[in-house]
């Protein structure tokens, strides 16, 4: 039998936070779920992972409203997933997973959520073939 054992005195901390800034991201997994606070509301649920830089494979969650009860939280999810769709170079879709594989840009700012930091897409930006530094490494100082 393997043993293992663990002194939490020894360890360093690691910030595994995300940093807010942009991001060069693929769309990995995306599907049309209920909401779990009401089932009577639908979300189109994505998942990107980061494509270069230092962060490298970390993922990011989105959730847009597409059917809500509530009308302004419907407007914002559908107004948002536009914004997603267009910066993929993409008018519309019949099943969410033929996002799957498309590439876009996310800028994301920090929210917290049950006492932790989690990144929140804010804006939505097609690649350009220019932008391959994401704007959060501006500040590091070199020299």
């Amino acid at each position: 039998m393997i043993s293992f054992s663990f002194d939490a005195k020894k360890e360093e901390s690691f910030d595994n936070s995300l940093k807010e800034g942009s991001y060069p991201v693929t769309i990995v997994e995306a599907s049309y779920k209920p909401s779990k606070s009401n089932p009577n509301n639908f979300m189109i649920s994505v998942v990107y992972q980061i494509s270069g830089d230092s962060f490298n494979g970390w993922k990011i969650y989105d959730n847009f409203n597409v059917v809500n009860s509530n009308e302004l939280a419907q407007k914002i999810g559908r107004s948002d997933l536009k914004a997603m769709c267009e910066s993929c170079g993409l008018e519309g879709f019949s099943d969410p997973s033929e996002l799957i594989g498309e590439s876009l840009m996310v800028t994301t700012k920090n929210k917290v959520f049950n006492g932790r930091e989690n990144p929140n897409v804010v804006k939505y930006a097609p690649i350009s073939q220019g932008e391959k530094t994401p704007n959060h490494l501006d500040d590091i100082p070199f020299g």
